[in-house]
Formats: structure tokens, sequence, C-alpha cells
């Protein structure tokens, strides 16, 4: 055991994801999986994904990870191992991370074997009492393996970890089982998953939800403002599978030590979606095609937990992760694939997730694991970098899908999604949009032209935003506005539009919500701006303020007011940002017990 450990007794919940699931309300982020690359240190990785412009790096504007921390891992190295590294993610702006638990040690891994050709990878154990009243020094029982691994590693990352997945997609199966229909007697729907049939866990589904229960029970002891998730699920029929079963080894069956079907153990529906692998995608190769595809595959999700009661009215409905997606820069066969769908794809992706409610999506992969020229699979080529194995930070290359991934959050990070004025937009055929609420009260549109052919992602049309709407001049920002930070203006009449998505700024500041109408808000004129910039607020009182400009990283880097005294009304205040290197940087106005914070992009 980990000396630096210390237990603490924790009230055990009373309650399941059948009584409760609590909401998640927080902004959506843009996340990235994390990977292995030789060379290359996990914080390194973070650096060149959120940022770190003190040291000139960019990043690719992500902002929640997804790593893993296997067991194995953590008992040869400790369980504290990885705490400074989450430490420093935090301090990045990293949050909300996504960790998802696995991998056994070999002494604490099953020994039954439930096929013939194959050792279970769960974990020994699972059916001993969860809970030992501390016969052991403990509060859980040192003899579940799987409780006592859960128990430590979420004691140590607690408040670093918002969402916790229960073993990478363990439904990874080479059986035509688990996607056929229900109209095939031997598909999943009908018959539980055989163990043969599933490589990563190699043990009954019975087995995999007790790991779930498992890890309900004590997550929610120690953290109860974690959230548990099914790890990564691909095939709607394994989810269904779950909510039928009990974790009874004997069949799934209710009875009194087994009262609750799987649906109970987990708040979080998080899958993983590869549209190149959906039969519409293949008849027709455009990211808006690619779009609907991943939001095809949710669907079937979404209806097999409507369909068990988790609805909102029988049972709480879940919180939604996408924690894999993406499609390769290259066509491989008949396949999806390019340089311009896969930056297209991920754009349109990000913002119609927000649509669909998904708390967030994690691209697939960091980093490119092969050349563009050499590479023989898509899955070599679906990184927000190209091939970063043998090359420093200062020789790495974003791709396109990483600088629009970058572009998206420089302008829409903390910005909400507005269904009632998307439906205003009054779209017509062949036009895409959405609305959001900027968190410094401005309303932003991504508006593009969908893609309609085979093979194509050219498309053309214009918009014009109803006169109701009463919109004025807008700010336009490309994909590429990460890279050559130019933003270009327009009226709301006749803009040209492509199957690359463009964001559109109204200048006009707006009330955020009936509980933030009263908010002091702070902007900058111009913005982007490379010399000179006014920044822009009004007390609702007078007070002492205290006025600054910091980078991504929160250092400060002008300090344009001190805890002055400021009279009641609308303040103008002119600041010199030529010394300024290129970037986003923060506005942060405090007053009172309140502080507003907004963004500036020096050019």
């Amino acid at each position: 055991m980990n000396a630096l450990l210390v237990f603490t007794a924790y009230a055990q919940p009373s309650y399941t994801a059948n009584d409760q699931v609590k909401a998640y309300d927080e902004p959506f982020l843009y996340g990235s999986n994390m990977g292995y690359f030789s060379g290359w240190t996990d914080e390194q990785l973070a650096e060149i994904l959120a940022g770190k412009p003190s040291e000139g790096i960019d990043g690719v504007g992500v902002h929640t990870l997804r790593p893993t921390l296997p067991e194995d891992f953590l008992e040869q190295w400790g369980y504290n191992i990885r705490v400074d590294a989450f430490n420093y993610y935090m301090s990045l702006g990293i949050k909300e991370n996504t960790v998802f638990l696995e991998g056994p040690s070999e002494a604490h891994r099953s020994t039954e074997n439930h096929c013939a050709q194959a050792q279970s990878k769960l974990f020994k154990n699972l059916y001993e009492p969860i809970w030992d009243g501390g016969l052991n020094g403990t509060p859980y029982n040192d003899q579940n393996y799987f409780a006592s691994y859960v128990y430590k590693t979420v004691s140590q990352y607690k408040g670093k970890v918002r969402f916790w997945e229960i073993w990478n997609e363990p439904d990874f199966t080479n059986s035509s089982f688990g996607w056929q229909g229900p109209e095939v007697g031997d598909s999943w729907w009908n018959k539980d998953p055989a163990p043969c049939d599933l490589p990563n866990t190699y043990a009954p589904i019975q087995y995999y939800i007790r790991q779930l229960r498992i890890a309900y029970e004590v997550i929610k002891t120690v953290d109860e403002d974690s959230y548990i998730a099914v790890g990564g699920l691909g095939y709607a029929s394994f989810l269904d599978a779950i909510l039928r079963n009990t974790d009874n080894p004997d069949g799934g069956k209710v009875t009194n030590a087994y009262p609750q079907k799987g649906g109970a153990y987990f708040d979080v529906m998080s899958f993983h979606a590869y549209p190149q692998f959906e039969q519409s995608v293949k008849l027709k190769r455009n990211s808006d095609q690619a779009v609907q595809g991943t939001l095809d595959i949710m669907q079937r999700f979404q209806d097999v937990l409507e369909n068990r009661g988790y609805d909102g009215n029988t049972y709480p409905k879940k919180v939604w992760l996408l924690t894999e997606t993406n499609i390769p820069r290259k066509a491989f066969g008949d396949d999806i694939g390019g340089l311009e769908v896969q930056k297209n794809y991920l754009m349109k992706m990000m913002v119609k997730a927000q649509e669909a409610g998904i708390a967030q999506v994690y691209s697939y992969s960091l980093a490119d694991v092969g050349d563009y020229a050499s590479a023989v699979s898509g899955f070599q080529l679906m990184g927000l970098y190209e091939n970063i194995s043998n090359k420093g930070p200062s020789q790495i290359q974003a791709t396109g899908g990483g600088m629009a991934n970058r572009s998206l959050w420089m302008v829409l990070e903390g910005a909400r999604f507005q269904q009632e004025r998307t439906f205003t937009l009054a779209l017509p055929n062949g036009v895409e949009g959405l609305t959001f609420l900027t968190k410094d009260g401005h309303y932003a549109y991504v508006l593009w032209a969908k893609t309609q052919q085979d093979r194509s992602e050219s498309a053309s049309g214009s918009y014009t935003f109803p006169a109701s709407m009463n919109v004025g001049q807008l700010d336009l920002y490309r994909w590429d506005f990460s890279q050559n930070l130019s933003v270009e203006k327009t009226s709301g009449t006749d803009i040209p539009l492509s199957g690359s998505p463009i964001i559109l700024v109204e200048n006009e500041i707006q009330s955020l919500s009936l509980e933030t109408k009263e908010q002091i808000k702070v902007y900058a004129v111009p913005n982007p701006s490379a010399q000179r910039t006014e920044v822009n607020f009004t007390l609702t009182t007078s007070d002492y303020c205290s006025l600054q400009i910091r980078d991504a990283q929160g250092n400060l880097v002008r300090e344009v007011l001190e805890d002055e005294f400021m009279n009641q009304g609308h303040h103008k205040l002119s600041v010199d940002i030529s010394d300024l290197t290129k970037g986003v940087y923060l506005i942060r106005l405090v007053t009172g017990e309140k502080m507003v914070v907004s963004y500036l992009v020096v050019q």
C-alpha cells in the first residue's frame, strides 16, 4: 500500500442512479485523448494540447483530457505517482477530466477462464463484499481488489477528475452479434454477449456490471461530485444487455442480493463514434453525413435508454460524453477521409454535440501515429498534430483539425448553446447553423453550407439574418483564425457560406441570463487589436475596482487598475498592448465580491 495514502471514513451512498443523477451544467470543453508518445512526458503533451504562451506554445484549444490510471501501473509506482501531473494540468487550465479505470496487476487479475481460449482480464474477487467495517484499517474490504483500487485511486485524484469511466470499450468485439439487429436470434439484443467475444474483458457481462456496482458505491462514497460512466461503448445492443441484467453471476437475475440492473450503477452514457464505419457515411462520404452518422450512433443509445426507462420520468436521464471520435486525414479504401473533410467534421461535430446535449467531446487522438505518406490505416492519421515522434515542441505542426479546434476554443470557450435563438435563425435549405451566447455576453453564430456530394467538401450558399433578430455588424472568424488572428467584418445580409464553418459574433452585449442580468460586463474595443485597445465596463454601484490583463495561463501581464475607487456608471480605459505577443489574453475585473472575465486577442 502507498505509504502516503491516508484513508478517511466517508458515508456510503443510500441511493443509485435510478434515484438521482446530479445535473451537469459546466460549459462545454474541447477534449482529447492522451495516449503514449515516445520521448514525451504527459506534462509536455498537456502543454501542446492546452498551450503554454510563456514558452511560445499555442496549443490546439484542448482543456480537458482523457488519460488512464491502470491498477498495474499504480501498484508498481505508487498511487500518488500522477498527482503532480494532474496538478500541472490544472495550472494549464485543464479541468473536468475523464479517466478510465482498468488493468489489474497480475497479482489481482482474475484466474477464471470464462471461455476456453483466454483468461479473464477483470479483477479477482469481484464478488467479495465491498466493505468490511474497517477490519484491516481500511474502509473497504482489502480482498475485493477492484474496490481497493477504485478507493485508493479516487482518494488520490479527487477534485482532479470529474468522470470515471469503467473499462475502456468493454464491448469491443470481432463478433457480428454485436452489430446485428434484434431480428437476429443470436445477436446481443437477444442473448448476452459470450465472454470469448469480448477480448477487452473475456468475462460475462454480469461481471462487468459488478464492476460498475463496485465503482458506483466506492466513488460516490469518496467523492459524491464525481460521475461514473460506462467505458466508451460502441454497440447499443451491449448497453441493452447492461440494462436488462443485474450483477448476479447466475444469469443476471434480480434477487435480494442483486436488486438492481446495470443502469442503476452509472450516471454517464459515454460512447465512441467513428462514423467512417456507418453504412450511411460509406454511401455519402462528406463531413455533414459524418456528423449525422455520429448523431445516429448516439440516437441508437438514446433509444435503448428510453426503452429501459431512463427518460427522466421512470428513472433520471444520463449525462452524455463522446470520449472518442474522428475521421482520418487521408482516405483508405472505401472509407471517408481527407484533410478538408477531417477539419470540417471536427468543427461541425464540436458544435452539433452541444446542440445534442453532449457535455464534452474528446478527439482521437492527440497526434498522428504515422507519417502521412506512409500510413496504411486511418487510425494512424487522426491527430490534432502531425506525427510528433522524435520532435520537440518547437518542431511540431498542428493539423487542420487541431487549428480549427483551437479557433473554436478561442472564440467560443465558455459559450452556451442557445436553442430558442437557433430556431429564430430560420435557416434555408442547405444551410446549417447554431447560436451560442459567449461568456462575456455576445451572441455567436456558427454557419456553413451543408455538404451534399460523395467525397466532396464543396458546398455554397448564403444567409441573411431575419430582420426580427436585429443583427448589426458582425465579426467573422474562419477555421484558421488561431493561426492568422485575422478577423473580418460583415453585415448580417447575404453572407457567403461554404462547406467550412464560419463563426460570426455580434458586437452587442446581451443579458447572460435571468440570474446575471445585473452582472458587471467587461469587454475590449477593438478586439482583436495590435497596439491599443479600450476596456469598457459599467458599474451598477460605486466600488473599489481592480482591472488586470493576464495571459492564457493566468499570469499577470498588465495592472490597469489596482483597488481604485470608481463611480457608478460606464467607464472606458485605454490600454497599450503593443508589447504583448500575439495570442489570447484574459481581462479580469474585480469589484467588491464579484469577478468578471472577458477575452482579448492580440494580433
